[in-house]
């Protein structure tokens, strides 16, 4: 009886032993290869029909998309490596994906990835990454990447969970700033997050003030993670000695970042109402994570507070060319870099001066003017940006 029992469990054993060699094994995020490193990516663009708000994801540049039914796949030449869903198709999770994991909101949007195989099929795992997000007519939009976990390393699973909103269109032509309105102060002060900082935008323009001879003083202060709510609610530190200054006029005109969510579209009263009592002018200046539904919202909101859209000028550079790695670190949040600054600081300039923002001085220690030459010099940003109809997949809620 003893020697049946065991010669059942071998065979038991050896026909499980097949199965479980077909069932591949799932690669967490953190055990991912960085083999991709140094392919070009290419921005993709999904956006609910009619809207002017997209969802842009960067992926593989030689990828390609194909329309299947209600899906769209993903191609790498004739081989099928993902497929893009929406709607309940996007927001229901296969029985099978059983890994999850919950990214840090990115650019306010809801990033959730599953990994996992599908019952009929224990050969392939795919990475599911999900994205949440309000569109600026407060629809809510769900739209799932599912990629082949062949086809997965930690650059493009970077990539996949850096989304962010942008317009499709948008007019960006430069509102005329004097600063002989308000309080005639001739001073200006940049503030915002670390977007700030990494981007040296208040260094940039302190230095186009001086080469191109203009009589205006320059300031700027950048603190981690600071928003709008933080600047105009806070108590203590540089939070409530920033409101102290807004209130004495200590500067004709305040260039403000930090515009990540519906609380900071409205805590612009609190500033605007401080700098209404002491002359100066509030300007809005969305660095390049603020999100697109936010910056559309400040513009219904307060029809009359000019908008410097410094997010969609460095858009609209990449749309004409410039590589994104020129614009963008590639670190956890995509800082800007030195060049996304000297683009903000020309705005700004080009707004205060009405003409054209000179070249970098030579002695510049943040960038060169070479530099602004070669990667600027035969690239434009339109007045009027759009990302053309042809590159956005449409889908129905």
């Amino acid at each position: 009886m003893i020697k049946i029992r065991v010669t059942l469990l071998i065979l038991i054993i050896a026909l499980l032993l097949p199965l479980a060699s077909c069932q591949a094994k799932i690669v967490n995020p953190d055990e991912l290869s960085a083999t991709r490193k140094g392919e070009e990516s290419a921005n993709f663009y999904f956006a609910a029909q009619d809207s002017n708000t997209a969802l842009e994801v960067r992926l593989p540049s030689k990828w390609e998309t194909k329309k299947a039914d209600d899906s769209y796949q993903l191609l790498d030449g004739d081989k099928i490596v993902g497929v893009v869903l929406f709607g309940d198709n996007a927001k229901k999770v296969p029985e099978g994906f059983d890994t999850e994991i919950k990214e840090k909101k990115s650019n306010d949007i809801d990033v959730n990835v599953h990994i996992g195989s599908y019952k009929e099929s224990r050969k392939e795992v795919f990475y599911r990454v999900t994205y949440t997000y309000t569109e600026a007519q407060s629809q809510r939009c769900i739209v799932t990447l599912e990629i082949n976990q062949a086809e997965m390393d930690k650059t493009l699973y970077g990539w996949l969970t850096k989304p962010m909103l942008t317009a499709v269109r948008e007019d960006l032509s430069t509102p005329t700033l004097s600063l002989s309105d308000g309080n005639n102060q001739r001073s200006v002060l940049i503030i915002g997050n670390s977007f700030v900082g990494s981007s040296y935008i208040g260094h940039i323009l302190k230095d186009l003030i001086s080469v191109g001879n203009q009589d205006c003083a320059v300031a700027s202060k950048s603190i981690g993670y600071a928003t709008i709510t933080a600047y105009a609610t806070q108590s203590g530190g540089d939070y409530q000695l920033f409101r102290e200054r807004l209130a004495a006029g200590t500067y004709g005109i305040v260039f403000l970042c930090g515009l990540y969510s519906e609380n900071d579209v409205n805590n612009i009263a609190t500033l605007k109402a401080l700098c209404d009592k002491s002359g100066t002018q509030l300007v809005i200046l969305p660095a390049h994570n603020e999100n697109a539904t936010h910056i559309a919202a400040v513009a219904e909101k307060y029809p009359t507070l000019p908008l410097l859209n410094w997010k969609q000028q460095i858009n609209a550079y990449e749309r004409d060319g410039v590589a994104y790695d020129d614009l963008c670190i590639d670190d956890a949040h995509n800082h800007s870099t030195p060049l996304a600054g000297y683009i903000g600081a020309a705005m700004i300039y080009n707004a205060l001066f009405g003409e054209e923002a000179p070249n970098m001085p030579s002695n510049c220690s943040v960038l060169s003017p070479a530099t602004v030459t070669a990667k600027l010099g035969s690239h434009t940003a339109r007045p009027e940006i759009y990302v053309p109809e042809k590159d956005i997949i449409r889908f129905s809620h």
